[in-house]
């Protein structure tokens, strides 16, 4: 097995669980100040790193026992304060408006409305609706998102609606409720007959180039591992961290540096 061997295959195998542990731990941190299951993600990464690291087992326990106490100290809170955060919950979630294509076309043409296209920049070069803000959601913040008009909806469409609805949540948990979701996408916008600009046909789209992209440099990573040295094992931990990340986030540090390839421009 050559290099696989003795201490190099542990030594390998302490820097994979390293790292993949460490990228879900961080993410559970992450997620303490964004929407997402911090209380489980943390202890899912701390539960890794304890396969090889007798620190990350003692941090483990004391996760374990702050999630306990914090649990516990959330059953004590009163009947009151359970009810006024269901119903904040329930508001939150009532302001996420779905609207139809046709009626998307007729607040547009009336002017109580701005349509903003969450898609990439290939596929809005492939096609777009006359009038759209082109506005990314893999480079999607809260803070550079085009600001609120009074008595005006923003109408966001990607493809089919996954993108725009994961975008709306964001949104009006900030606070927005002015976003509007147009149901179906470009898709449902084309079968109801509206009209779209047909532009440059792009043969990859900028997703795909991220998956041949990402795909490549792991098999390389991994045959370095195998034929040269397992300390290539980094480079694949750290291709797979970033995918995990660009899930977990939404945001994909790789497409947007492929969508300022001049080849997608």
């Amino acid at each position: 097995m050559g290099d696989w061997d003795g201490n190099s295959f542990v030594k390998a195998r302490k820097i994979a669980v390293l790292l993949i542990g460490s990228a879900v731990t961080i993410i559970g941190i992450v997620m303490i100040v964004l929407p997402g299951p911090a209380f489980i993600v943390i202890p899912a990464g701390l539960g890794i790193l304890a396969l090889e690291f007798g620190w990350a087992r003692r941090w483990l326990s004391q996760a374990k026992a702050w999630i306990s106490a914090a649990a516990q100290k959330a059953k004590g809170t009163t009947y009151h304060s359970t009810m006024s955060n269901s119903e904040s919950t329930t508001h939150a979630a009532s302001q996420l408006q779905l609207i139809s294509a046709v009626e998307a076309s007729r607040m547009l043409k009336n002017g109580e409305a701005a349509l903003i296209d969450v898609r990439e920049v290939d596929e809005h070069k492939q096609q777009h609706v006359a009038g759209a803000t082109l506005f990314p959601s893999s480079i999607f913040s809260i803070d550079s998102f085009p600001s609120a008009n009074e008595g005006q909806t923003k109408l966001l469409m990607c493809n089919r609606g996954g993108r725009a609805t994961n975008v709306a949540n964001q949104l009006c948990q900030s606070g927005r409720s002015d976003i509007a979701i147009i149901k179906g996408g470009i898709t449902a916008w084309k079968s109801a007959g509206l009209p779209v600009v047909i532009g440059a046909k792009v043969q990859i789209s900028v997703m795909r180039q991220v998956m041949i992209a990402a795909g490549s440099l792991l098999l390389v990573f991994t045959a370095l591992a195998a034929f040269v040295n397992p300390w290539f094992l980094i480079g694949t931990g750290f291709v797979g961290a970033g995918l995990f990340i660009s899930g977990a986030t939404g945001f994909c540090a790789m497409a947007t540096i492929l969508g300022k390839m001049p080849w997608n421009r």
